[in-house]
C-alpha cells in the first residue's frame, strides 16, 4: 500500500467516525497539489490573485491579466536570482 492509499484509508476511517465531511475530504485528496516551495510563492500568488480578479470584473482582458501577471512573476523570480526566461510577446 502506497502513501496515497494509506492516506485515503485513514481519511475514510475517520470519515466513518467523524462525519460526512471527512468522506468529502478523503474523496478530494487525489486533486490536492502542493504549492511550490519558494520563498517568493506568496508574492506570486498575490500577483495571480490580483490579475485574475481584474480580468473577472472586466477591468482588463484575460489576455492582459495573463501577460501582465507573467511579466510581474518574471520580475519577482529574476530579482530573486532565478534564471528564468521572459515569455515571448
Amino acid at each position: 500500500m502506497d502513501q496515497q492509499q494509506l492516506f485515503n484509508v485513514l481519511f475514510a476511517l475517520v470519515g466513518v467516525l467523524g462525519g460526512w465531511w471527512m468522506k468529502a475530504m478523503a474523496d478530494s485528496t487525489p486533486f490536492i497539489h502542493a504549492q511550490p516551495r519558494l520563498a517568493e510563492t506568496p508574492q506570486i500568488i498575490e500577483v495571480l490573485d490580483r490579475r485574475l480578479k481584474q480580468a473577472l470584473i472586466s477591468e482588463i482582458t484575460p489576455e492582459q491579466a495573463l501577460s501582465e501577471g507573467a511579466k510581474e512573476i518574471y520580475k519577482i523570480l529574476s530579482d530573486a536570482g532565478y534564471k528564468v526566461k521572459p515569455l515571448a510577446e
